[in-house]
């Protein structure tokens, strides 16, 4: 008995509340191709992206590209209908040049309702999608490979975009987000100098609202947006600084918790107060990933870190080892003190910030089907 198989086929469309530049950021980087291609498979006509797949596979390729915010459909085969190629990222030996090609063909409407039925008649035009010897021997993939290929980013993948992290916030609106945050900053730091009440107000708002915001760049982080969101909206004192703070800080607060209960016991031992802050610190994203996709502290708990870093191991080590040099970083940073200097060096932490939790939203985004 023959299984039934099935084309997975987009048509444009997008699914959820995703913007359509998000969506073809998302397309391009999952298919490899560059804004022109995805331009052309956004044009409306029915593309085939990946062929000849089971029932099971072809869900898991559906509900990963509806995370991705892409809306595909499954179209039956039927194995007396002429064969088409598709999107199928197939190597194809060209007849002018000693190389392959990886091509793609989009599918066009047809007029031949006599050879297929109507919503499965299709032509095809090839669009050249990658060259070079990438890919070696026949084009022969088993359903497990079609699977890999569309899954959440590749350790590699991981990688570049850990590196790209460090030049989305100087893009677009993200420089003038840092610039105006930069400026709020210094001027909730003198308000936090003002006596009584008003000091105390100005320490949690300026602290808070930075939680708040910080909480934001992981959350379009996690989805996989490359750019900087802006600044939250102010909707009262307690949501949108208070919670934020209590949120971070107690996530912080649950992480260096023993360290804290060494620091303040009559135990005297150096080597181990600081293998507390260092078990602090290389938990401390874990905690984070979990208060902002929650927006509770009841989630702090050290199976679920641990599971966060089992599952995502070799991303949570490298991102921990850059937040590490993150970290290093801003603490050498000393310039002096003058307006000028005071500005850049606020900036910069700013930015440094800002990075480092891109960086932990994209252990989650890259890992998002394993947590």
């Amino acid at each position: 008995m023959s299984v039934q198989s099935y084309d997975l086929v987009f048509r444009g469309k997008i699914h959820g509340d995703i913007s359509l530049e998000n969506a073809k950021a998302n397309l391009g980087r999952l298919l490899k191709i560059d804004a022109k291609k995805v331009e052309t498979l956004f044009s409306g006509k029915p593309c085939v992206i990946k062929k000849s797949l089971d029932a099971s596979v072809a869900e898991k390729y559906i509900g990963h590209l509806k995370s991705q915010g892409l809306d595909c459909e499954l179209v039956p085969l039927e194995t007396d209908t002429l064969e088409v190629d598709s999107l199928s990222l197939v190597p194809m030996v060209s007849d002018t040049k000693n190389e392959q090609v990886l091509a793609a063909e989009v599918i066009v409407g047809a007029r031949e309702p006599d050879i297929l039925p109507k919503d499965k008649v299709v032509t095809t035009q090839k669009i050249e999608l990658k060259k070079g010897a990438a890919i070696q021997g026949n084009a022969v993939k088993d359903n497990e490979q079609n699977e890999d290929d569309l899954s959440v980013e590749s350790t590699e993948s991981f990688y570049r975009l850990v590196w790209a992290s460090f030049a989305h916030p100087l893009q677009g609106k993200g420089l003038l987000v840092l610039m105006v945050g930069t400026f709020l900053f210094i001027v909730m730091s003198l308000a936090m100098n003002a006596p009584f009440f008003l000091g105390w107000f100005a320490t949690v708002f300026a602290f808070g609202y930075i939680s708040n915001y910080m909480m934001d760049v992981l959350l379009t982080s996690a989805r996989g947006e490359e750019g900087i969101p802006g600044f939250p909206g102010y909707d009262d004192f307690f949501s949108s600084a208070v919670q934020p703070l209590m949120l971070v800080g107690g996530s912080a607060f649950f992480c260096f918790l023993p360290a804290l209960a060494i620091y303040n016991s009559d135990i005297e031992s150096l080597p181990l107060l600081v293998s507390c802050i260092f078990i602090g610190a290389f938990l401390l994203p874990s905690s984070l990933i979990l208060i902002t996709l929650t927006q509770s502290l009841m989630c702090l708990n050290p199976l679920s870190m641990i599971r966060i870093i089992t599952t995502t191991f070799k991303d949570y080590i490298f991102a921990v080892l850059m937040l590490f040099g993150i970290v290093g970083a801003s603490v050498l940073i000393e310039l002096p003190v003058t307006l000028t200097g005071v500005l850049v060096e606020v900036f910069v932490q700013l930015y440094l910030l800002v990075v480092a939790m891109k960086i932990i939203g994209l252990i989650c985004y890259c890992n998002s089907e394993k947590l």
